[in-house]
């Protein structure tokens, strides 16, 4: 399966409710099933990359951080 920029915009909704993150709600906001939204935090690695881009985030909040303070 291919990742078209429907599925991107999918995940970055996702991605951006945070902590209280849900399939259910993310099914709901875009009208689609929760087994489809399921299939493709599955298919297309959600999990993997929402913990990449929180250290990636992480790492320029630090680079940052240390700027301010040196």
């Amino acid at each position: 399966m291919k990742e078209t920029l429907k599925h991107r915009e999918i995940f970055e909704f996702y991605y951006s409710i945070g902590d209280k993150r849900s399939i259910t709600e993310v099914a709901r906001k875009f009208t689609v099933s929760r087994a489809s939204v399921s299939k493709w935090s599955r298919v297309f690695n959600w999990q993997k990359r929402i913990e990449q881009r929180d250290i990636e985030i992480g790492k320029e909040l630090e680079k940052k951080t240390l700027a301010i303070l040196f």
